[in-house]
């Protein structure tokens, strides 16, 4: 057939030429695809691999143990951290139940466990394991249900080791509880307030109180347990303790009780933090016996004192009236044989000048108190002494004079003998060869000073005398204001005895205080504390130099009348109209209807204080000029009001000359323009 058609024998063949190329084309194509697809499965293999091997990596390496355990609780899958941690073998646990590892008191616990994970699909909270050397740990733990298809089929979980946390929250539980003990049952009262009300007291606290039940005392204000009269200096006094931060005051108080009876306490406030609160911690000392024992001790010394003034006095006056009474006779005798009798007349006026001036000293001690008082300038006083005119060549006079002292009130003759009587002391003891030294200062005590007299916190000019001599011998320094008492000897340099106690009582007459140090062969030094005088002298303000007002409308604000009152006077003498309010919110509703050339503000103050007073003000009135007065050194506060615009801080105690050449200087600035 195909040979009598070759063409239909070569189309046969080229047909099965075509078919077996496809074919094998068909072949290669699906090998390949083959291949790859074999390829593909081997990649995803080898990531799946590293997959399983990171996660396993990370199952093992995490701090936190990481476990799977059944819907009954037979444990599938632990980490290395769990293991590693209690010293177990994992060949030791997976399998396990938890019947079979823990203890069979837990037996309830782990039913009550597996139902409510069940229940509501996770359970957390602590567990207690012990390790293979029977160490106890504690684990906080959050669990959670494994689902698929829709059913729960496991339980997974992390865990944390809080062993030590939980040990370290002990112990803290167990400190606070025997702090709390230790406070509540402290024999010393110990009571704490806040915002002005009182929130604890231990038992010893609401004993001193008067109170049957601490709930008679708390939430009762700490005023109602202070003198009416003294409630206000108390409520200034806790605003300062809260300022003060962590510095600690001591103060003696009079507490009211709850049934009237007064007591005398010594205390110790400190500012703390109660219940995220501002508050002041109390420690509390009732000192009632303590003042009468002292009192009884006083008075047995007044007696004692008093019988050896009038011992004292009959045993001078005895020796002055002698030749007084002698002489007479000797002179009728010598006159009568005509003898010079002028030595025993001589004799007789030095004893009648004697008992004069002694009799001048006890006038003065019994009219204490009794004289003219003015406002006096220690540095000129000190100046115009004319002992010091008169020193021994050999006696270096040093005189330490502060400028701007400030003036104190009270009586310039006797302040004068105060001075005269130290110096001719320090002189006579150091035999007019040595150094004395004068020195005058402005001191602001913010806390009570004790030495040989306590002395109250204060604002005082401060003077001090000392010499270079012998000393006061250890023995007799408790005695050195007794009346009477002197360590001269009976010869013609023996004093009356009144000198010291006649300056310590000018000294006390001036609401002042006198303390003392010396060091035998050292000499001696003495202090006198003088409160300032915030009077201002008519004359004062317009001598000097000071600088002078043009009219100019300043508004003054301070929450303290007195302030008010005397700055006011200041200014106005200074030339200025002057407006006061006693609060930062006054100053701000006044500057909303008059604008003042000039606002002085002071920083502390009831209410919103000297800086957000300026800051509300600036708000509406940009530009005023202002400043800040404030009795404490520089604060965060009076920074931001400088920050806000004020112009200048001037430190109070307020010194007039300060103050009017602050004022001058402020008001004659140019406010910037705003263009």
């Amino acid at each position: 057939m195909f040979a009598s058609s070759p063409e239909l024998w070569w189309a046969v063949v080229a047909s099965t030429i075509v078919f077996l190329i496809l074919g094998v084309g068909i072949v290669i194509i699906i090998v390949q695809n083959q291949r790859r697809h074999i390829s593909a499965q081997m990649e995803k293999m080898a990531v799946l691999r590293k997959s399983e091997q990171e996660y396993s990596d990370l199952f093992n390496n995490v701090s936190d143990v990481v476990f799977v355990h059944s819907l009954d609780g037979n444990i599938l899958r632990i980490n290395d951290a769990l293991t590693t941690l209690l010293g177990f073998n994992k060949k030791d646990l997976i399998g396990k139940s938890f019947s079979e590892i823990f203890d069979k008191n837990y037996e309830n616990k782990i039913n009550e466990y597996l139902n409510e994970i069940k229940q509501t699909g996770e359970s957390r909270g602590l567990i207690h394991l012990n390790s293979k050397e029977n160490q106890e740990f504690v684990f906080e733990y959050r669990n959670s249900l494994v689902t698929q298809n829709g059913h729960s089929i496991a339980v997974r979980g992390v865990a944390r080791n809080v062993t030590e946390q939980k040990k370290a929250e002990k112990a803290l539980r167990e400190s606070e509880e025997r702090f709390r003990r230790l406070i509540k049952y402290s024999p010393v009262p110990i009571a704490v307030h806040s915002i002005g009300r009182w929130v604890y007291l231990n038992d010893a606290a609401k004993t001193l109180a008067g109170a049957a039940h601490i709930d008679e005392v708390i939430g009762k204000s700490v005023l109602s347990f202070i003198k009416p009269e003294r409630r206000k200096a108390v409520k200034k006094r806790i605003k300062e303790t809260l300022l003060q931060g962590n510095k600690v005051s001591i103060i003696e108080e009079t507490i009211v009780r709850l049934d009237g009876k007064q007591i005398e306490v010594e205390l110790v406030a400190i500012p703390i933090v109660y219940r995220s609160k501002p508050a002041v911690q109390m420690v509390i000392r009732d000192i009632t016996e303590q003042k009468r024992v002292q009192e009884e001790l006083a008075r047995a010394q007044r007696l004692e004192t008093a019988g050896r003034i009038a011992g004292q006095i009959a045993h001078d006056f005895n020796n002055l009236l002698a030749p007084l009474t002698a002489y007479p006779t000797l002179i009728h005798d010598d006159l009568a044989k005509g003898r010079d009798v002028s030595e025993f007349l001589s004799e007789m006026e030095s004893a009648a000048t004697k008992i004069a001036e002694i009799n001048q000293q006890l006038l003065a001690l019994g009219r204490r108190g009794h004289y003219t008082t003015e406002q006096i300038d220690l540095n000129q006083l000190i100046s115009k002494l004319t002992i010091l005119k008169t020193l021994p060549k050999d006696l270096i006079l040093n005189l330490e004079l502060t400028n701007d002292l400030f003036l104190i009130k009270g009586g310039a003759a006797q302040l004068t003998r105060v001075l005269m009587n130290l110096i001719i002391n320090a002189k006579e003891a150091m035999n007019d060869l040595g150094a004395l030294t004068i020195k005058t200062e402005n001191v602001y005590l913010d806390e009570p000073l004790k030495g040989s007299q306590t002395i109250k916190r204060g604002e005082y000019v401060k003077v001090e005398i000392c010499d270079t001599g012998t000393g006061i011998d250890a023995t007799i320094v408790n005695k050195i204001f007794d009346p009477f008492f002197t360590t001269k000897k009976m010869d013609k340099l023996r004093g009356s005895g009144l000198g010291l106690s006649i300056v310590h009582g000018v000294v006390e007459d001036h609401n002042g205080y006198i303390t003392f140090t010396s060091e035998q062969g050292q000499g001696t030094s003495f202090f006198l504390y003088f409160p300032i005088s915030r009077e201002i002298p008519a004359e004062s303000v317009v001598k000097n130099g000071i600088p002078k007002g043009q009219g100019e409308h300043i508004l003054f604000v301070d929450d303290d009348p007195v302030q008010r009152t005397v700055s006011s006077q200041l200014l106005k003498r200074l030339g200025y109209q002057v407006q006061v309010v006693s609060s930062g919110e006054e100053a701000v509703e006044y500057v909303r209807k008059h604008i003042p050339d000039l606002v002085i503000l002071d920083m502390v103050m009831d209410g919103i204080d000297g800086a957000e007073t300026y800051r509300q003000i600036i708000e509406f009135k940009s530009g005023l000029r202002a400043i800040v007065l404030s009795g404490y050194a520089m604060s965060h506060r009076v920074d931001e009001a400088l920050r806000l615009g004020a112009g200048a801080f001037v430190p109070k105690p307020i010194r007039p000359h300060l103050l009017a050449t602050v004022i001058r200087k402020e008001l004659d600035k140019e406010i910037p323009s705003k263009n």
